[in-house]
């Protein structure tokens, strides 16, 4: 009896530290941006949503946290618990956030909500997942 296995997938982990070290310049790169709140929720939709658009439909996505780093650390420990469970330690290395140098022309997937409030120059929202 011949065992297959399927495609070997990235951990979540792994996809994060691959897609927070990209540069985000280029052709209107894809985003996904949870709520502004960034509750725990949005967090977990927008790496989801973009780890499933990357490794499964092959269209590099890349979450965007919605709160600075620094709130993610020291106000959301249930999120960062959640992270934990996904072996998702080394926060520093794994997200691009609201705060980082973002482009100026994107395509952006909402999660958790369903309103673009961050302006940006030229960043179209085409899905939102509410």
């Amino acid at each position: 009896m011949s065992s297959s296995t399927g495609p070997a997938f990235p951990s979540v982990a792994d996809f994060l530290k691959l897609s927070s070290s990209r540069p985000l310049s280029g052709n209107s790169p894809r985003l996904v941006l949870g709520n502004p709140a960034g509750d725990a929720d949005s967090i977990i939709s927008a790496i989801g949503v973009a780890y499933f658009e990357t490794v499964v439909r092959h269209r590099p996505t890349v979450p965007i946290l919605s709160i600075p780093l620094e709130d993610l650390k020291s106000q959301r420990p249930e999120t960062k618990f959640l992270l934990s469970l996904a072996r998702i330690v080394d926060l520093d290395h794994s997200f691009v956030t609201i705060e980082d140098v973002l482009p100026d022309v994107a395509s952006v997937t909402l999660v958790d909500h369903n309103q673009l409030k961050v302006k940006f120059k030229e960043w179209t929202v085409d899905g939102i997942l509410d």
